[in-house]
Formats: structure tokens, sequence, C-alpha cells
């Protein structure tokens, strides 16, 4: 039997199995990895809901109101705008009206 010949026919298998299940466990670490990222994303965000409705809670207790939010100012700008292009086009409108 020759043994060198049978150890080159199996050794390009071997090290390709060995291979693959070091990609392998790679990948499954990668995975426990990513969902334990997730899992400690979700719980901090957890924890920060569970503290503001704490704070809401004590704001209420002590009597204060809890903070508003902020009124958008995008409806006045659209009514100036479109306030300005009606003035706009009624100043035109008479200039020329006024010449003809």
């Amino acid at each position: 039997m020759d043994w060198g010949k049978l150890l080159g026919d199996i050794a390009p298998s071997l090290i390709g199995f060995g291979t693959g299940l070091v990609m392998n466990h790679q990948q499954v670490q990668k995975a426990k990895g990513e969902a334990n990222d997730a899992k400690s994303l979700a719980e901090l965000q957890y924890q920060t809901v569970l503290q503001n409705q704490q704070n809401i809670k004590l704001m209420q207790q002590a009597g204060q109101a809890p903070p508003e939010k902020e009124k958008s100012n995008l409806p006045l700008y659209i009514g100036l705008g479109v306030g300005g292009v009606v003035i706009l086009g009624v100043l035109i409108f008479a200039v020329t009206r006024k010449s003809n």
C-alpha cells in the first residue's frame, strides 16, 4: 500500500472539511454576537421607556405638568408663503390693469 498516495488523496478532503467546520463555527459565533447586540439594544430601549414613564408619574405626583411637545411652525410658514404670493399677484394685477 502506498501511504503517500493515500494521504495525498485524503488530505484535500480533510483540509476542506476542517476549513468548513471553522467557517461554520465563525458564522455561528457572529450570529450569536449579533443576537446579543439586538437583545441588549432592546433591553436598553425598554429601560428608557420605563424610566420615562416613571419620570412622568413623579412629575404628576409633584403637581407638575409633563413637558409639552413643541408646536410645529410649518402651517405658519405655509400660510405666510401663500399670503405673500396672493398679495404679489394682486399688486401685479393692479399695476398691469392701470397701465392699459
